[in-house]
């Protein structure tokens, strides 16, 4: 493969990496839209219990001894909690789905990437296997299943609401001071969310290129084709990639050893993994990095991330990463 090739190479999978992350900010508006139509329901019903029981009232404070001889909190509380069970089940069906089609996309284009390396001779189909996206779905990431992660809490979730709502009326705190936490405290469960989802994603993401170089790792050699030499993992070379991932940038792995490396180093990680063909020269493949003056993306010779850090005025990454905690707590003065 030459040089020019290369380059077209590069640009198809900077593109798709663009695709992955177009396609996880929509899944996560859609996300949060469920939470906010819950919090305009939420708003709704509390809107009529205080017409109904504390209009009036001074300082637009709530009529504890009026609301709790009616029945209308306990049945916006019950409301309530079945529109959070709603919500679980909206989440985990856009979050299943996701997965699903993540896995299957980039399973296919890592047999893609590998067969331009090799020429178009492909080992392993671009098809995902079921049993891959089975495992995609089923696998521990640490916390438990995806649905019991994003969801464990939901019964806390509930609890914490009908805790916050009660105490507020029962301190004849005012309507727009109610309104307020709730929204602050839904608030805070949808960023939980959404940091869940964005980490789901991309942990499919890495997952399925995984999975295809383990397949075609286990297929080359059934064929006495040892083609692949690593996995390479690739870091963002930018200001916010953490400590951690700086120092795994660039490393190669056996497909025994990568195993073992997990998919996201942490929740908004940006992490991925690629193939490392034997016999291929990618000694001359740039990466993306951004310019810590101007912001603005380049494409750089360096390697891995200390490399980078070098080429940016810098003796390593740990002095980067110090000068960038330095420029966050002045912009922040």
């Amino acid at each position: 493969m030459n040089h020019e090739e290369l380059k077209k190479l590069q640009k198809i999978a900077i593109e798709q990496q663009k695709k992955l992350i177009h396609f996880k900010d929509e899944r996560i508006r859609v996300l949060l839209e469920v939470y906010a139509e819950f919090l305009q329901d939420i708003h709704k019903e509390l809107s009529y219990l205080y017409t109904r029981t504390s209009l009036g009232s001074p300082e637009d404070k709530w009529d504890w001894d009026e609301i709790r001889r009616g029945k209308d909190l306990e049945a916006i509380l019950r409301q309530m909690e079945m529109s959070i069970d709603r919500m679980n089940g909206e989440a985990t069906g856009i979050i299943t789905n996701s997965i699903k089609t993540v896995g299957v996309v980039d399973y296919a284009f890592a047999s893609y990437i590998t067969a331009a390396h090799i020429q178009g001779y492909i080992v392993v189909p671009p098809v995902i296997p079921e049993r891959a996206i089975k495992t995609l779905l089923e696998k521990d990431w640490g916390h438990g299943h995806f649905s019991d992660n994003l969801w464990g809490q939901t019964e806390n979730f509930k609890e914490h609401l009908r805790t916050t709502l009660v105490n507020s009326m029962q301190r004849g705190e005012s309507f727009r001071t109610t309104t307020v936490k709730l929204q602050k405290r839904i608030g805070q469960e949808a960023y939980k969310s959404e940091r869940l989802v964005r980490s789901e994603i991309i942990t499919a993401s890495n997952e399925a290129k995984k999975e295809y170089m383990t397949d075609f790792d286990k297929r080359s050699k059934e064929l006495d084709m040892d083609l692949l030499k690593a996995m390479k993992v690739l870091e963002t070379l930018d200001n916010k990639t953490c400590e951690k991932c700086r120092e795994i940038d660039g490393k190669e792995f056996s497909v025994e050893e990568a195993k073992s490396v997990p998919a996201i180093g942490h929740p908004r990680c940006r992490r991925t993994f690629v193939a490392v063909i034997r016999g291929f020269d990618n000694s001359n493949r740039q990466r993306a990095a951004r310019s810590t003056s101007t912001g603005k993306t380049y494409r750089t010779d360096a390697k891995n991330y200390e490399e980078y850090a070098k080429e940016q005025g810098l003796d390593s990454a740990t002095d980067y990463s110090k000068q960038y905690k330095k420029e966050k707590k002045q912009e922040s003065e």
